[in-house]
């Protein structure tokens, strides 16, 4: 078989119209925001205990995620 896929064909029609196919992947491109229902996720490892502790943000500009920082890192550790 030379490239020849035998798998299901694009043509045929989904069997339930009322349950469509999922989605394959997110396709939209750029940084997430609420807006768009993608928030962007913030997370922080500890290097020494592997705590890991997270955070959605509204935005993921920079002084968001400096103003979390810094509330969350010691300042000898940054």
């Amino acid at each position: 078989m030379s490239g020849i896929r035998m798998r299901g064909k694009k043509s045929t029609p989904h069997r339930d119209v009322a349950d469509p196919p999922r989605r394959r992947a997110n396709k939209r491109k750029g940084k997430g925001t609420y807006k768009n229902d993608r928030p962007p996720i913030l997370s922080l490892i500890s290097r020494t205990t592997h705590e890991v502790r997270y955070w959605v943000l509204e935005h993921a500009d920079k002084p968001t995620t400096r103003t979390i920082v810094e509330g969350n890192v010691p300042p000898e550790n940054r």
